[in-house]
């Protein structure tokens, strides 16, 4: 499972404190506090001779295809949050300017805005 600074066994900055089974580090998301858990958990195994290095190689593998798996939706939720609330500011800013000046032009630019279509695209 390798040892401590071999490359490219050590994949993550914490990965030398999971390995120590040291506390997590404070500040990971939680993504990374899963992954440090899991991690520390992988290492205590090989150390009390429960896996071997072998098994320590391919369970670790497998975590990080479902660290990369987790990471990926987590970008994928906040992407989507992200184009959620820009919509909603869109939207509310053209709903503002049609009730200060209800005409077809300001309709127009409400219209699109809770089509999700920018100014821009047209």
């Amino acid at each position: 499972m390798g040892e401590c600074g071999q490359s490219p066994e050590m994949v993550f900055e914490f990965e030398r404190q999971a390995m120590n089974g040291d506390p997590m580090p404070r500040g990971l998301s939680q993504v990374d506090q899963l992954l440090y858990l899991q991690l520390r958990a992988l290492y205590y195994q090989y150390r009390a001779g429960w896996i071997t290095r072998d098994k320590g190689t391919e369970d670790k593998k497998r975590l990080l295809a479902e660290y990369q798996k987790r990471l990926d939706s987590e970008k994928f939720r906040n992407d989507l949050t992200n184009w959620h609330i820009a919509l909603r500011k869109r939207i509310e800013a053209a709903h503002a300017d049609y009730r200060k000046n209800p005409c077809e032009e300001t309709a127009k630019k409400l219209s699109l805005a809770i089509d999700g279509i920018s100014r821009d695209m047209v």
